[in-house]
């Protein structure tokens, strides 16, 4: 019987009800490859827009974990005006104090993206501090990585790196906990995620 079946307790029937839907609900694309197709390997799975997907479903996820646990500013409208352009808003939240996260699944992005990233968190924090006049914490939230590494940490020495145990700990979330959703993750999403990449 498959893990998430075996389960009664309201933690995992949370995950079971919220994240499974959305993890179910992703594309098998074939890959676009000119490399793959060319080496006769075009009817594969493109496993970067799968990957690509779980990111944007994990954001879907952890905004209805937010709304659910905290005062999500972003469920009517995720855009906010920066300047003469209107940038959305991956989560933003709380009510003394706001926070503005930008949710990246990776990290690992090229050095020439990384300074247009760390500005466009500073150009939204300083709008989101002018629209609501209240005291904004910003940074990178990672939904599938429990704790950021240190060596994570160094590489972006002026940008705030949150990871999913932080999350949970700050909007006091009682839904499940950390141990639960990277149990849930390894044993229903991950075979879930190698049967759609390598099916």
């Amino acid at each position: 019987m498959p893990y998430y079946m075996s389960s009664q307790d309201t933690s995992m029937s949370y995950l079971e009800e919220n994240l499974l839907p959305l993890i179910l609900s992703i594309k098998t694309p074939k890959t676009d490859s000119y490399i793959m197709i060319a080496a006769g390997l075009g009817d594969n799975t493109s496993q970067s827009s799968v990957l690509i997907q779980v990111g944007n479903k994990l954001e879907i996820f952890w905004n209805n974990v937010i709304s659910a646990c905290s005062n999500n500013l972003i469920e009517e409208n995720n855009k906010i005006k920066v300047g003469n352009k209107n940038r959305q808003l991956d989560h933003l939240f709380g009510d003394d104090l706001i926070y503005y996260l930008e949710s990246k699944c990776n990290l690992n992005f090229d050095t020439e993206k990384k300074p247009a990233s760390n500005e466009k968190i500073e150009a939204v924090c300083a709008a989101v501090n002018e629209k609501y006049g209240k005291d904004v914490a910003s940074g990178y939230f990672v939904p599938c990585i429990r704790d950021i590494p240190a060596d994570v940490r160094k590489k972006y020495p002026n940008v705030n790196i949150y990871g999913v145990e932080w999350l949970l700990d700050t909007l006091k979330c009682d839904l499940f906990t950390a141990d639960e959703f990277f149990a849930f993750f390894e044993n229903v999403v991950g075979p879930i995620l190698e049967e759609k990449i390598y099916a």
